[in-house]
């Protein structure tokens, strides 16, 4: 299903529009924080997304999957 990333993909940029150089005082900074909320909020949303639309196959079940793997392959879960 395309809507997933489409939607976490707008929301995430409707949200990086509002961190400007003029809101951080740095160009540099400003750049800092997107890159890093950027990490945050697209693989955020879209799981959010995808437990919302009911768990779907499809690549987010097949990343969870292997998450889940790596976690228990270390002992944890």
């Amino acid at each position: 299903a395309v809507w997933r990333p489409l939607l976490a993909g707008m929301a995430m940029s409707a949200v990086l529009t509002l961190i400007t150089p003029d809101w951080t005082g740095s160009l540099v900074l400003a750049l800092i924080i997107k890159i890093l909320a950027g990490i945050a909020i697209f693989p955020t949303l879209l799981l959010t997304l995808w437990l919302l639309a009911g768990r779907p196959a499809g690549i987010e079940s097949k990343v969870v999957e292997t998450i889940a793997a790596s976690l228990r392959r270390v002992g944890v879960g």
